[in-house]
């Protein structure tokens, strides 16, 4: 041997199976996860989103049809 060669260490190679045991990790490495807050099905930011969308669109139609009830009568009494 000329000290060069590298050490056969296959044959002398254990693998250790770790199983994890409730006394090795500290009590807050795994906090309690709380459920996030769903409204009808949708996270609470979602919720409003369409919320917002729904009022603005339904005023929209509203307002629409109003102008559009006011034009045509306008048009109506000008013809006249």
């Amino acid at each position: 041997m000329s000290g060069l060669e590298a050490p056969n260490w296959h044959h002398q190679q254990q693998k250790e199976v770790y199983t994890p045991r409730t006394w090795d990790a500290p009590e807050n490495a795994n906090p309690p996860v709380e459920p996030k807050q769903r409204i009808l099905g949708l996270s609470v930011r979602t919720f409003w989103i369409v919320v917002v969308l729904l009022v603005v669109i339904v005023a929209g139609a509203i307002g629409g049809g109003v102008g559009g009830g006011m034009a045509a009568k306008s048009r109506a009494d000008s013809s006249r």
